[in-house]
């Protein structure tokens, strides 16, 4: 079990829910984007949604997984596809305007970009959408290009997303470091699966799941925010 004096010589981070949330821009109130995607989806295709049953069940699975495990719950017509109504929504809709940085986040990774900490991003978030959130955010001031893996990259390079740990193997490579000094913060189910497989130390930020869910997925230690694990990550500088 890792604490939080344990130090690393990289860190990894999924992307939605662990970086980035909805956020009103009227109230500065975060919200789960993706939750309203669906809910939005749901009613456009006359279904009802079950919150409970998309975060105990869906988060963090493939673009695969999440169509055909929503055609059987729906029993939907193979051609037609919840998934790519909210997806639509959520690219077209949602991300230039609610998409935002969890708190402390930015000012998180600005400082460990300053240190030269070694960072990258292992998301199964297709790569339109990961586009859009760059244009948005920005993210390439903290992740080079070549250290942002994405869903359908994934798919392309090594036949499946996470949980699959391969994408996650080959991030870390490409930093430079070894899985035992690497490590990986998420808040789903697919990020602790994919971490534990490639042997990486994972913690579990809470939001989709909660710390006790985190914990019996496999997580090393849980935290409600990536921001508490600044001591952990060694900076090359020092």
């Amino acid at each position: 079990m890792a604490s939080l004096d344990q130090a690393f010589r990289a860190v990894l981070f999924d992307m939605d829910g662990t970086l980035i949330d909805g956020r009103d821009p009227q109230t500065g109130e975060y919200f789960d984007i993706h939750i309203r995607s669906w809910e939005m989806a749901a009613e456009r295709h006359q279904v009802d949604f079950d919150a409970e049953f998309h975060r105990t069940e869906m988060r963090g699975r493939t673009i695969s997984e999440l169509d055909q495990l929503y055609k059987e719950r729906f029993n939907l017509e193979d051609d037609v596809s919840l998934y790519q109504t909210k997806q639509s929504i959520y690219e077209t809709e949602m991300l230039s305007c609610y998409q935002w940085f969890l708190p402390g986040v930015e000012d998180f990774l600005a400082g460990l970009s300053a240190a030269q900490v070694p960072m990258a991003i292992v998301t199964n978030a297709p790569t339109s959408a990961v586009s859009i959130i760059n244009e948005t955010l920005w993210l390439e001031r903290f992740f080079e290009r070549s250290h942002i893996l994405t869903c359908d990259q994934a798919h392309t390079r090594f036949g499946s997303g996470k949980p699959d740990p391969a994408g996650l193997l080959a991030m870390i490579s490409l930093l430079g470091v070894a899985p035992e000094e690497a490590l990986y913060l998420g808040d789903s189910r697919s990020d602790i699966l994919a971490a534990n497989a490639a042997g990486v130390t994972v913690g579990g930020v809470v939001g989709g799941n909660s710390a006790q869910e985190l914990t019996d997925l496999g997580a090393d230690f849980v935290v409600a925010s990536v921001c508490e694990t600044q001591t952990m990550v060694h900076r090359q500088n020092e």
